[in-house]
C-alpha cells in the first residue's frame, strides 16, 4: 500500500462512519479529486486519517454556500 502515507489508513466504510457521511458521498468527491484514495495491490480503496479533516472542510466551505467546483 501507498507507503507515501505516514498514519492509519482507513477503509470507505470506517471514513464514511467517522466523517458521518455516506459511502455514496466520499464516492462522488472521490470522482471530483476531493478525495484521493491510496490503492491496494488488491485494488481497494484506502483513505488516509487526513480525509476526514477533508470532509470536515468540505462541509464548511458548502455551508458558505461555495460550490464543490469552487
Amino acid at each position: 500500500m501507498g507507503s507515501e502515507f505516514v498514519g492509519k489508513l482507513l477503509k470507505i466504510g470506517e471514513l464514511a462512519e467517522l466523517a458521518g457521511v455516506s459511502k455514496r458521498t466520499i464516492d462522488y468527491y472521490t470522482q471530483l479529486g476531493l478525495l484521493e484514495p491510496v490503492r491496494s495491490e488488491t485494488n481497494y480503496r484506502y483513505y488516509p486519517e487526513e480525509s476526514i479533516e477533508h470532509l470536515q472542510l468540505i462541509h464548511a466551505l458548502k455551508k458558505q454556500h461555495l460550490t464543490l467546483e469552487e
